[in-house]
C-alpha cells in the first residue's frame, strides 16, 4: 500500500462506478496524452484501487475491459512504463471519461 491509500475499512473506498443507462450518459472525451504526466500520475496512484474502481464498470471478470472500451492490465510493472499503449490505455482510462 503507498503511502497515497485510503484504505482505512471505509465501505465507499474504492470507488464504485455506476454508468447511467443511457448509451450518451457516458463517453469518452479525447485529451492530449501527456506521457510524463501519466508516469508521474502512476507513481502516485494506489494501482488497485483504480483498477477495482475501473472494472466495477466492467463487461469482463477477467480483466477491465470497460464498456467504454479500456483494456486496464491487472497489474503493471516499470517495464510497461516505456510502453506507448499502455501509457495510452491508462491516459484513456484515467482522463478522457466524462
Amino acid at each position: 500500500m503507498n503511502k497515497y491509500s485510503n484504505a482505512k475499512s471505509c465501505n465507499g473506498y474504492p470507488l464504485k462506478i455506476t454508468l447511467a443507462e443511457a448509451p450518451e450518459a457516458s463517453k469518452v472525451i479525447p485529451q492530449e496524452l501527456q506521457p510524463e504526466f501519466i508516469k508521474k500520475m502512476l507513481q502516485r496512484l494506489d494501482y488497485d484501487a483504480f483498477y477495482t474502481s475501473a472494472a466495477s464498470v466492467s463487461s469482463s471478470s477477467s480483466e477491465a475491459e470497460l464498456q467504454l472500451g479500456f483494456d486496464l492490465p491487472r497489474r503493471y510493472d516499470d517495464s510497461d512504463l516505456e510502453n506507448e499503449r499502455f501509457i495510452q490505455t491508462i491516459h484513456d482510462a484515467m482522463l478522457n471519461v466524462r
